[in-house]
């Protein structure tokens, strides 16, 4: 079959910040039969790329060109076909003689509000460019993962199916957004929340308007970047297109007066405060739980030593720790210990047999370095090597893999905890599980089974070290 290739020339033209130039395709058309298009024409053979630009859109449409500027280039291949798009911005003088010169191919021939159109094609590349050009709020990145191309195979279809909000299953919606914003009583719960745990139980609600669906997040940039990702690869693994799918971060002045309503001096003058998965190594088991809002503690004695025990109910992610350590500071700590699971990139480490813990971490190849009360004790079980900081499990494909391979374990958090212990003078050490491997599929323990009896059995082993080597160190 002889391959071919072809060039178009496609242009944005816009005549207020939401209304774009376009033509609808009649139902007879070989291409997009009945589809919104931004005007589009072949580069002919003999042409120059900025000619066909000039002659068709004056033959099309009527308009006569002020200026252009190319915004971006697109390819796709259709059967033997290599098509490659070349986007212009373009600058009309005459926008009021805009004519369908052509109404033997288009029934529709004018500008339109982008917003009020569910679905049309390449209607993401417009919306970056009015992101672009207008400075709006939402944002749109064509991220996602696959089964081929994630480090999980096969397993990141039910770690994503396992997130995903209910409203998401149930129907096609033609826009998702996903925003920064904390909302258990005016939005609708996931009914596949796990509660029947003390910490990390509280996932992202959703509103329903219309055709769109608004899914809310704990208002923080890589909490709500991670959830879009996920939306994305759920749709792309799910074969569901044309649904416009977008994000929008919070406000610097609400992150940092996240947790200013949490009243924690309970905690002041506290020697240690552990966090997290914690609810296996209880040392205070004839203590009650004491809460606020959305933390549940405990406080007691180690010898001499006032230990806090901190669950928190909502998904915490990434970057926001900082804050959190930061607010935590305010009353005196003098040590966090974090305890929960790190996944390595080394072949030879097996799933849920050891402990990880070090004192450095490389976010973005920025390196920081702490003080970790692990960092110099020899115990069998821990492994002490190079951390790497992701913001979210999406990014973490085969690419990302080959580029990260000298390091040796990820988590999304370690290095925020430390640059905030750092800047506030806490010490911080971390004791996690490390629960998978991400270079070498054979184990099959990965965060989709996380629940399954050999797992959990394996795994309370080393909450029972954890436990131990905690007593040690605190007392």
């Amino acid at each position: 079959m002889e391959k071919k290739f072809k060039i178009y020339v496609r242009a944005i033209i816009n005549n207020n910040e939401w209304s774009i130039l376009l033509l609808r395709k009649k139902n007879d058309q070989k291409y997009w039969a009945w589809n919104f298009l931004i005007p589009w024409w072949t580069v002919e053979f003999w042409e120059d790329i900025e000619e066909t630009l000039y002659r068709e859109i004056k033959e099309e449409v009527n308009l006569e060109i002020k200026s252009i500027k190319l915004f971006e280039t697109r390819k796709m291949i259709i059967k033997n076909e290599h098509w490659l798009w070349i986007y212009y911005i373009v600058k009309v003088n005459n926008i009021d003689d805009l004519k369908n010169m052509e109404p033997d191919k288009h029934v529709f021939c004018d500008f339109l509000n982008i917003k009020n159109i569910s679905n049309f094609f390449h209607k993401d590349l417009l919306l970056k460019y009015l992101d672009k050009n207008y400075n709006r709020k939402f944002h749109i990145e064509n991220i996602y993962s696959t089964k081929l191309k994630h480090t999980m195979w096969k397993s990141i279809e039910k770690y994503v199916d396992i997130k995903i909000h209910h409203f998401l299953k149930e129907k096609e919606y033609k826009n998702i957004k996903v925003i920064g914003q904390y909302d258990r009583e005016n939005s609708v719960i996931s009914n596949y929340e796990k509660n029947d745990k003390l910490f990390n139980w509280k996932r992202p609600t959703a509103l329903k308007e219309w055709d769109t669906i608004t899914i809310k997040c704990f208002p923080w940039d890589d909490y709500v970047k991670h959830y879009y990702y996920l939306i994305n690869t759920y749709l792309k693994l799910n074969n569901i297109k044309w649904i416009f799918t977008s994000y929008e971060l919070p406000s610097k002045k609400l992150k940092e007066n996240i947790f200013n309503n949490y009243d924690f001096s309970d905690f002041t003058n506290s020697d240690y405060i552990i966090l997290w998965h914690i609810d296996k190594i209880d040392f205070f088991e004839n203590i009650e739980y004491k809460s606020i809002n959305d933390f549940k503690y405990k406080v007691g004695k180690i010898g001499k030593n006032k230990v806090v025990l901190l669950w928190i109910e909502f998904s915490i992610w990434a970057d926001i720790w900082f804050y959190l350590i930061k607010t935590l500071s305010k009353y005196n700590i003098k040590n966090i210990i974090y305890v929960w699971k790190v996944w390595t990139m080394n072949k030879k480490i097996i799933p849920n047999s050891f402990l990880a813990t070090w004192n450095n971490s490389f976010l973005n190849w920025k390196n920081i370095v702490w003080n970790n009360l692990f960092s110099n004790i020899k115990w069998n079980n821990i492994i002490k090597w190079k951390h790497y900081t992701s913001k979210s499990i999406i990014l973490e494909d085969k690419n990302w893999l080959e580029e990260n391979i000298n390091y040796d374990f990820v988590d999304p958090e370690i290095w925020w905890f430390a640059k905030s212990a750092n800047k506030n003078k806490i010490w911080f050490s971390y004791l996690h599980i490390i629960s998978n491997n991400l270079n070498e599929n054979k184990y099959k323990e990965d965060l989709s089974n996380e629940r399954k009896t050999e797992i959990i059995d394996k795994r309370i082993k080393l909450f029972n070290d954890i436990k131990k080597y905690l007593l040690q160190i605190i007392k």
